[in-house]
Parts: C-alpha cells; sequence; structure tokens
C-alpha cells in the first residue's frame, strides 16, 4: 500500500504493507487518460483530524462507498471522501537516477537542525539549505544576513554529480 500527500510543493510518499480489509479498496478508474489504482482521498483537515485520534491510541478504519471512518476508543470521526483519482504523483520523480547519496540519517537530521537555526532567524520565509556534492561526502549551506552563514561537511557515499548546487527546504 502506498500512502501519498503533497503540500504543493513537497510530495511525501510512504510504502507500507496493505493492511486486512484494503482489497475492498475503490477499483481502479480511468479519467482523462490516467489509470489510478485502488485507493481513496482523504480531505486535508480529516487526516489532521485522524491523527489527533490516533496519540496514544490504535485507530481502525473502515471506508464505504465515499465515506471514510475512523474509531480510536469511544471515539468515531467520519469525513466524506474526495471523488477523483489522485494526480499520477510517479511522474514527479526521474526514471533514471544519475546520483546517488548514502548518508547516515542521524548526522544529517542533527546539521539539518543546527543549519535551520541560522536560515530562520529573523524570517517567515522558511529555512533554505543549500547541498553540494563535494567528495567524500556533501556540504550543507545556509545564510541569513541576521544570523550569517552556516556550513556543514558531512561524510556520504556519492556517485554521480550534480549540474548545480540543490537548495531544499530544511523545515
Amino acid at each position: 500500500m502506498v500512502a501519498v500527500a503533497t503540500n504543493g510543493k513537497q510530495l511525501f510518499v510512504h510504502e507500507m504493507e496493505a493492511p486486512n480489509g484494503s482489497e475492498g479498496l475503490p477499483e481502479e478508474k480511468e479519467r482523462h487518460g490516467h489509470v489510478a489504482r485502488r485507493g481513496v482521498i482523504v480531505p486535508r483537515e480529516a487526516l489532521r483530524e485522524i491523527t489527533r485520534l490516533a496519540i496514544g491510541a490504535g485507530v481502525s478504519l473502515q471506508i464505504s462507498h465515499n465515506v471514510l471512518e475512523a474509531k480510536a476508543g469511544e471515539t468515531t470521526f467520519a469525513t466524506k471522501l474526495i471523488d477523483g483519482i489522485y494526480p499520477p504523483y510517479e511522474n514527479v520523480f526521474p526514471s533514471e537516477t544519475p546520483t546517488m547519496i548514502s548518508i547516515e540519517r542521524a548526522a544529517l537530521k542533527s546539521a539539518l537542525e543546527r543549519l535551520t537555526v541560522i536560515s530562520a532567524r529573523g524570517t517567515s520565509a522558511g529555512s533554505m539549505v543549500q547541498i553540494e556534492l563535494e567528495p567524500p561526502g556533501i556540504t550543507l549551506r545556509s545564510a541569513n544576513s541576521e544570523a550569517g552563514e552556516g556550513v556543514e561537511e558531512i561524510e556520504a557515499d556519492v556517485t554521480g554529480s550534480l549540474p548545480r548546487p540543490l537548495g531544499v527546504s530544511a523545515a
């Protein structure tokens, strides 16, 4: 099973084992040349509410024709599903990956946390970090006119190259 979400700027894809009963999800449909797999589209506000329900308790989900029902303990939450086909998100990712970076997750996370302090200080624009490949690893840079510049170098296994530095949101 694949869960996909976007906020218009970022795309989140999470693959997991399909739960029991998911074979009952709506069948594939074709609209405007796109074929959708089994699945449903849940409103963003409903996902927030279901996430809140799930804190500290298990949540069971039931899906009918156009309604998703979430139960946690004595609480039941229901929402109307969005009618339609989720866009073909797979097209966002390149079919070939010429550049691969393998890096220790904890090292990357702590470096991004340190750089976010610099880039976000005094601004509401968010935390942007620039990534450059510099063997034997990567260099992360963040700058802010009030806080100065931060540079972090992290060891990584790098295959391929980037034609230019890559800018990412660290938030």
